[in-house]
């Protein structure tokens, strides 16, 4: 399959995926690595002023909606997989080393509003429509959309350990606390709805998820498949 085309501009968002090398399964069951990757989405969108809408971190890949308004998409991406390339062999000691990511990122571009919702929602919803859960609430692992509906900002840690290991050289007894930043996580509300309340914004988004997740059960029960269900995962 191709890539899309490599266009930055301030007037589309993009839907960015990033697939590790095989498509192997290195984000399962790893609470550290998930708080990581988290804490990089949250730097380098403050850093590069990106306006996040969703983020998703499945077993082999990472995707996310969003809008670059400073035409700097290359450089957050760059940042943000390469960071999380070197977090795997210290979060996964048994990943065998070599390159992390299969290929570079996909960026396909979402022209108005109506497309950066319905990537929204096919971000929120890929643990229903991968088969692993019925509902989000049976989901156990990470999942953006309540936090997204409501405007909830989370605090996550991130080390700088480029700086630390370097002091760490000539000072063994340093506190990998000073090296250390709390960032903050913020999903952007979707474009079109600013004028609602944000109760009224999360209530609404409820209910478009609801339709949207009846509609893939239905489609997956009547083609036979089933969902593996939380204790499974």
């Amino acid at each position: 399959m191709g890539y899309h085309p490599r266009i930055e501009t301030p007037d589309m968002g993009s839907f960015l995926t990033t697939r590790s090398r095989a498509s192997e399964l290195w984000f399962v069951n790893n609470p550290a690595l998930e708080q990581a990757i988290l804490g990089y989405a949250a730097r380098y969108s403050h850093r590069y002023q990106v306006r996040l809408y969703a983020l998703a971190i499945e077993g082999d890949h990472i995707q996310a909606p969003a809008d670059f308004p400073e035409c700097n998409r290359a450089f957050f991406m760059r940042d943000f997989n390469s960071s999380i390339a070197r977090a795997v062999p210290r979060y996964v000691p048994e990943y065998p080393g070599g390159r992390f990511w299969g290929r570079r990122y996909s960026a396909e571009l979402l022209p108005a509003g109506d497309d950066i919702e319905d990537k929204f929602f096919y971000t929120v919803l890929q643990a229903v429509q991968d088969g692993l859960v019925e509902k989000l609430s049976e989901y156990p692992f990470y999942n953006c959309f309540h936090d997204a509906i409501w405007g909830i900002e989370r605090h996550y840690k991130v080390i700088r350990w480029g700086e630390y290991n370097a002091a760490k050289r000539y000072n063994s007894r340093i506190s990998i606390k000073d090296y250390t930043d709390i960032v903050v996580l913020k999903y952007e509300r979707l474009p079109g709805y600013e004028h609602l309340t944000q109760k009224e914004y999360a209530h609404l988004m409820q209910k478009k998820l609801e339709e949207r997740r009846i509609a893939i059960v239905k489609e997956r029960k009547a083609a036979g498949l089933g969902f593996a269900g939380r204790e499974a995962l």
